[in-house]
């Protein structure tokens, strides 16, 4: 566990990764934000793209939410009415928002339609939404991912503090 940690702390801290969680009736939506993060220069992580064939793909969507500097909530009727693996990334974040200071982004709720997600922390963080304006939006999300000087320090510790939670 403890070189699974160092090797997850190393890739923190050279990467600004941004894990996009959704529900699979908005894969088009996730895969058009993607692209939008990408040629923003941001580095996207979105299973159908980063996943390779024969990769086990829970253990690699964890590490992936672990060593992402952001998660972002793709939230609509789809995502909260569903039950299953979109639920449990969305868990997963809020248990690394934890360890992170309350002045820090990690979680970035994103509202593809006017729905309310279920989870009552995701209610409690400032969300952005991709409707009317798509633009206008992604604006916003690019915003909340500005750089800043101590993102290295947060993320370890943030990572530290959740790596109990997902231990297996």
């Amino acid at each position: 566990l403890g070189s699974i940690l160092y090797r997850q702390e190393q890739n923190l801290m050279e990467r600004s990764g941004v894990f996009i969680s959704y529900a699979s009736e908005d894969i088009e939506h996730a895969q058009r934000l993607y692209e939008d993060l990408k040629n923003a220069g941001l580095e996207p992580w979105l299973d159908k793209i980063n996943l390779l064939a024969g990769q086990r793909w829970q253990p690699a969507i964890r590490e992936a939410i672990l060593t992402s500097r952001y998660f972002i909530a793709l939230i609509s009727d789809a995502s909260t009415k569903k039950t299953g693996y979109v639920q449990s990334e969305f868990r997963q974040a809020l248990e690394i928002l934890y360890g992170f200071p309350e002045s820090e982004i990690y979680v970035i709720p994103v509202r593809l339609e006017d729905s309310t997600p279920d989870h009552q922390k995701l209610n409690e963080i400032q969300r952005v939404d991709l409707f009317p304006d798509w633009n206008t939006g992604l604006e916003g999300i690019i915003q909340s991912m500005s750089p800043n000087e101590n993102d290295s320090d947060v993320i370890g510790e943030a990572t530290n503090e959740a790596e109990t939670a997902f231990s297996l």
